[in-house]
């Protein structure tokens, strides 16, 4: 895409180019799941807050781990906290399984300048701008 365009998508606050980013992340979306066409998949909601020695985050680690097992693909926002131990669980199983982590630990991480950027464990990524997108 030439540069003007991408810089009009990106730093455009007209309604005319949130119209084009919200068609350019619903494209990149539609584009990233549809390589995953005939995978089950999973969504696993959780807190960034809660994570690494809490109850959720070893619940949501577990219940990752046992979704590839029984052949699903795992997605979450694809940041910290329970989203971080949902995708380890899927990521680490399909790893041991012998299976893609592609295709198995997803994260749709969205944009946000509080918040650090999407994790280690995500086999594919895509991130969005728009909550509603997402």
């Amino acid at each position: 895409m030439r540069q003007h365009m991408k810089d009009y998508i990106e730093f455009g606050h007209s309604g005319a180019a949130r119209g084009v980013r919200l068609l350019a992340e619903y494209s990149k979306a539609t584009e990233a799941f549809g390589e995953l066409t005939g995978q089950p998949l999973v969504t696993i909601f959780g807190s960034a807050r809660l994570g690494d020695g809490t109850p959720a985050g070893a619940a949501a680690e577990e219940l990752a781990r046992r979704c590839v097992r029984a052949g699903y693909g795992v997605v979450t926002g694809g940041s910290a906290g329970v989203m971080f131990t949902a995708n380890r669980g899927a990521y680490e199983e399909a790893q041991k399984l012998g299976v893609s982590v592609e295709r198995h630990s997803v994260g749709c991480a969205i944009t946000l300048p509080f918040e650090e950027g999407g994790n280690r464990f995500l086999g594919t990524q895509t991130d969005f701008h728009y909550f509603f997108i997402r």
